[in-house]
């Protein structure tokens, strides 16, 4: 009799353990699951940019108490700690030689949504990090998941669902393989550029920016029509073409090889960067100051004179035509939106309009903030000039692939001889 009766509470004890866990396991399904997707406005028509698509009867979320409202260093620095959360997992994704485009997971973090801001998350993300440049789109999901810790307890996580490429994406096609043969590709030029600046012993920062900023002419050609890729780093450093994304992008880029802070400005229409120098902010258009050239007709006379940067890359006139100059062609090159204040050209309208900030790189939404811009125009002096050596973690971060051309020196020597030759020759001649 005695067993019967210990059987019998021992089953109305599982029943009840049992309703517990069956209670706690209803509770993961009680909270919505909530999505965000956003594409990035380089590729959009201007009509096409969104206003946002959450948050946006409280514009608090975006600038929070919680949320550092000044310019420190990088965008990632203005996150609040679940943004940050959000960030880094994405950022662990995407530095991985081969990322994986899309999955589904749940982390031990519980991040609140109604805390968040999927847009500055993403708008820090590619502005910070210009070597995922694959990413055009996202959409992704967020869900509260209820885990039980015991009989009685549970605590909050969160399911993320992510895709950065879908059958809408420009880059469709696209593969983590395809990633990981792009980047190599990426590197290789990469390590050129390193080694070149290796060979000539510069060390300072001022004269490394002007480098960069040259560099990026004399090797890129302004392409409106093309593939995907001349919106990014992959467009100038690989393909030697892009627009004006490409360039700004793979100015933060190699700048970042060496611990210079250069961050990406955008407008509607146009994207530059900023620079920090002696503890300053200044602009730099590098797509400016590689503007197209007008040549007039045999007929008319053989002279040539730099247009307007927003001169297509090939038009004609009765007395002339537009052209931009081949790689290795730098006798354009200008200095005239290098490392300027903000009066340089406060009455270029022109200038204005295309240099007008937003704040989100996916919406018009005000989720991100920038550092003060000096009035006026940076003044190079000895006895200010800066030290930069280049940073060799910076170097292992960046590169997603797992072959340095570094290690190959007497290769390196070779090619660097080529391109040392070619440029003092292009340099005589133009």
């Amino acid at each position: 009799m005695n067993i019967f009766i210990l059987l019998y509470f021992l089953s109305v004890y599982f029943i009840i353990i049992n309703a517990k866990t069956i209670e706690i396991t209803k509770d993961i399904e009680e909270d919505d699951e909530t999505f965000y997707t956003g594409t990035i406005i380089k590729y959009l028509n201007i009509t096409d940019i969104p206003s946002g698509n959450e948050n946006d009867d409280d514009n608090d979320v975006f600038i929070s108490a919680t949320t550092q409202k000044t310019f420190n260093e990088t965008f990632y620095n203005q996150l609040n700690n679940g943004e940050q959360v959000l960030f880094n997992y994405f950022y662990d994704i995407c530095i991985q030689p081969k990322p994986q485009l899309s999955s589904k997971e749940t982390i031990d973090t519980f991040i609140d949504k109604n805390k968040i801001s999927v847009d500055r998350v993403m708008t820090s993300l590619v502005y910070d990090n210009p070597q995922f440049w694959w990413i055009e789109k996202y959409s992704i999901s967020l869900k509260t998941i209820y885990r039980p810790v015991d009989e009685n307890n549970y605590i909050k996580v969160t399911q993320i669902t992510y895709n950065f490429v879908n059958e809408k994406s420009i880059f469709k096609d696209l593969t983590s393989e395809d990633i990981y043969n792009m980047n190599l590709e990426i590197q290789f030029e990469v390590d050129l550029f390193l080694y070149q600046v290796e060979l000539l012993n510069i060390h300072s920062k001022y004269k490394l920016i002007k480098f960069i900023h040259d560099y990026i002419i004399r090797n890129t050609v302004y392409e409106i029509e093309g593939e995907a890729y001349i919106h990014s780093i992959y467009g100038p450093l690989v393909k030697h073409k892009g627009v004006c994304s490409g360039y700004s992008e793979t100015f933060k880029y190699l700048a970042s090889f060496y611990g210079i802070n250069i961050i990406i400005g955008r407008s509607i229409t146009h994207e530059w960067n900023y620079a920090y120098i002696n503890n300053k902010w200044y602009m730099i258009d590098t797509t400016w100051d590689d503007p197209s050239v007008y040549k007039e007709n045999q007929s008319s006379s053989s002279s040539s004179s730099s247009s307007s940067p927003l001169s297509s890359s090939s038009s004609k006139t009765n007395d002339g035509y537009f052209y931009r100059p081949a790689k290795g062609d730098h006798s354009n090159l200008s200095y005239d939106y290098f490392l300027i204040g903000t009066k340089k050209h406060e009455r270029d309208s022109d200038f204005l309009n295309d240099h007008n900030l937003i704040y989100s790189y996916f919406t018009t939404n005000s989720v991100v903030n920038y550092p003060y811009i000096e009035t006026k125009d940076y003044v190079y002096s000895d006895d200010i000039d800066e030290y930069v050596e280049r940073i060799q973690e910076i170097n292992d971060k960046n590169s997603n692939a797992n072959y340095s051309l570094m290690n190959h020196k007497s290769f390196l020597n070779y090619i660097l001889f080529y391109l040392i030759i070619n440029s003092f020759i292009s340099f005589l001649v133009y």
